[in-house]
């Protein structure tokens, strides 16, 4: 599967005959989850199952973390050679690499919000959509406002994320937005597409205020980043990013930027997704600090099973400490980008 795939009929020939290993991966080997589950990843496209992924839970993460730590103390990988280190990280990345298209076509294809949005709404969802909530009453049956009229349900869910504000204060100081920006080049000849990133990787660098790159299905780069707490988005996107992409790839100096876009992500003190309970009957999930478009699934089916009663993911998730950011709704964001300017001047050094 390393040869170029140029069309659409390639990419979906190549979904039709995906296979994907759905076990987990602890202590060096494939293995099932421990209560022998699993669940299903379904295409969006026609509904078909793409995998049967192993369903862990908290047994599963405990005997991966007792395996870690055992390890750890047995001091045998303190006292590795480097040698054998670098066997070990090259076995992981060889992981990757055996199943780099089936990953990225897993990925591919099992995201798309407006598809995902018919979904819902065939199953019995009812969408409001430029509906922004006001208030919120708490109480047996919780609802919430709007403008327009209001919602009543028996369970809520907060996944207002970078954009709760003030909704509910017990969770709105622990999220942090912060813009993040991407551009997207025309498409490129064949011979500039092919020096850019030979192995087709999703790279991002290693600075505090990151930038991301990948190329696309049709011959484009996507290049991201440009973080900024300011709570503004930049006047002109592509302005502010074509240095940032010139500096890595300076050989697309002439090649014309065809998209731009933007918005907020939820920033989390300790970067770890934030899921819990307000309320017997009010949830929140929050803080996927970059990385919603695949956490925000997990996130949805762990509170799906914790309202259906089987609580114990969701139990593992809600037991992590997040901080409140300090600063208070005033200085918060201003005390973080003076932050972040320290590390961008390092990051420079």
């Amino acid at each position: 599967m390393t040869e170029l795939r140029n069309s659409r009929e390639q990419w979906e020939a190549m979904a039709a005959e995906l296979t994907i290993n759905g076990r987990a991966f602890i202590n060096g080997e494939y293995t099932d989850a421990a209560s022998g589950d699993t669940f299903e990843c379904r295409s969006p496209i026609d509904n078909r199952v793409l995998a049967q992924v192993a369903s862990c839970n908290q047994a599963d993460v405990d005997q991966a973390v007792a395996n870690a730590r055992a390890t750890f103390e047995a001091g045998s990988w303190s006292r590795m050679a480097p040698a054998a280190r670098k066997q070990v990280m090259i076995k992981l990345a060889g992981l990757l690499l055996e199943h780099k298209d089936e990953l990225a076509l897993l990925e591919t294809l099992d995201m798309g919000k407006p598809i995902e949005a018919e979904a819902a709404a065939q199953q019995g969802a009812r969408l409001f959509e430029y509906s922004k909530v006001n208030k919120i009453q708490k109480g047996d049956k919780p609802k919430v406002f709007t403008d327009k009229g209001s919602v009543t349900a028996d369970f809520l869910i907060l996944g207002g994320n970078a954009y709760l504000g003030d909704l509910e204060p017990a969770i709105g100081g622990k999220v942090l937005p912060a813009g993040s920006y991407i551009i997207a080049t025309e498409p490129l000849e064949l011979s500039v597409h092919n020096s850019l990133i030979p192995s087709d990787y999703a790279i991002c660098d290693m600075s505090v205020a990151l930038d991301y790159f990948r190329l696309s299905a049709d011959k484009r780069l996507l290049f991201g980043g440009m973080c900024n707490y300011s709570g503004r988005d930049p006047k002109d996107i592509v302005e502010s990013m074509r240095p940032k992409m010139l500096k890595v790839f300076p050989q697309l100096k002439d090649a014309r930027i065809d998209y731009q876009w933007g918005g907020m992500i939820g920033i989390g003190a300790n970067r770890m997704p934030q899921i819990g309970r307000l309320e017997p009957n009010i949830y929140y999930a929050q803080a996927y600090s970059g990385h919603g478009v695949n956490a925000t699934h997990t996130a949805a089916r762990v509170l799906a099973e914790a309202i259906s009663g089987q609580a114990q993911r969701f139990d593992a998730y809600a037991k992590i400490r997040h901080m409140t950011f300090p600063g208070g709704k005033t200085f918060r964001s201003p005390l973080l980008a003076l932050g972040m300017l320290w590390y961008r001047l390092k990051d420079m050094l």
